[in-house]
């Protein structure tokens, strides 16, 4: 039990030293110390209880966000993500993953699965972290990181379309931009993303309108206005 607490106490104090000094060396310990952890957890080191488990979800999170941190600070101002820096975000979206898939049913599940999303985008693979923030509405619909991630997917389609010179495959990517927003105006209309989703959607039909003659540019232009009014 003293190995336990030990360690469990000296992950935190190096997190705190290094998110609050921004020292990598911290952060790297903070990842070394809890991964010792989560190995004497996982090998029944440590007696299985409540208490374990509650400082496994501890002790998870604070290894993602640490590994998150480090990403961020291997990152060079105005450049594109350096392949450090994108080795410790895809770590720490393994790690979000992970604690999602040990405790579901916790509180925080939807949240941790947001995480992971967000690692991947800060390493610039919006495939990946498409994928990832698709999941929180698995975990739980309800969880406010629901609509969040929906916006983020959203924001993801985005950057695929604007980065390929492919007219099918822009089309095919701005499509599913519509599709997200849709959903999310649809599903979570009070949430604070819905607005924007709708303003979106709006354009999307606008435009359709515009590239249309008749009856059929009346019809979309109506649907424009009506999400506009939304």
């Amino acid at each position: 039990p003293f190995v336990q607490n030990a360690l469990f106490q000296a992950g935190q104090i190096y997190y705190s030293l290094g998110t609050g000094m921004r020292f990598p060396e911290d952060l790297n310990n903070t990842v070394s110390t809890l991964k010792q952890f989560v190995k004497y957890a996982d090998s029944k080191v440590f007696p299985a209880s409540a208490d374990l488990n509650k400082n496994l979800v501890t002790v998870l999170t604070y290894m993602g966000s640490a590994y998150f941190e480090l990403g961020r600070l291997n990152l060079v101002e105005g450049e594109p993500p350096t392949a450090k820096s994108i080795a410790f975000f895809e770590q720490a979206a393994e790690t979000f993953s992970n604690v999602v898939q040990r405790f579901p049913k916790e509180k925080d599940a939807p949240l941790w699965q947001y995480q992971a999303g967000e690692s991947y985008y800060a390493a610039h693979n919006f495939p990946k972290a498409i994928a990832e923030y698709d999941k929180v509405r698995a975990v739980d619909p309800k969880h406010e990181s629901a609509p969040e991630s929906l916006a983020a997917i959203s924001t993801c389609y985005t950057f695929l379309a604007e980065d390929t010179k492919d007219e099918a495959t822009k089309t095919k990517w701005f499509a599913k931009v519509f599709d997200t927003n849709k959903i999310l105006a649809q599903n979570y209309p009070n949430s604070p993303f819905a607005a924007e989703a709708l303003i979106n959607v709006g354009n999307n039909y606008y435009n359709q309108g515009s590239a249309t003659q008749g009856d059929e540019r009346i019809r979309l232009y109506g649907l424009a206005v009506e999400n506009y009014r939304n």
